[in-house]
């Protein structure tokens, strides 16, 4: 078995933030909520380093 790896460096990605909004005729959560992309940044311009493995 082969084991791929890598490094990624970035200073910033994305990932998904989910927001459940209400029905308007129960008030109740609705179980499949808007998912939307929220930026996430390093400070002062650091890097992030990510790690993928296949």
């Amino acid at each position: 078995m082969i084991i791929r790896r890598g490094l990624i460096l970035s200073s910033e990605f994305y990932e998904w933030r989910h927001i459940c909004s209400l029905n308007k005729r129960t008030n109740q959560p609705i179980k499949t909520g808007d998912k939307f992309p929220a930026p996430v940044s390093a400070w002062d311009d650091l890097v992030v380093i990510m790690e993928i493995a296949d």
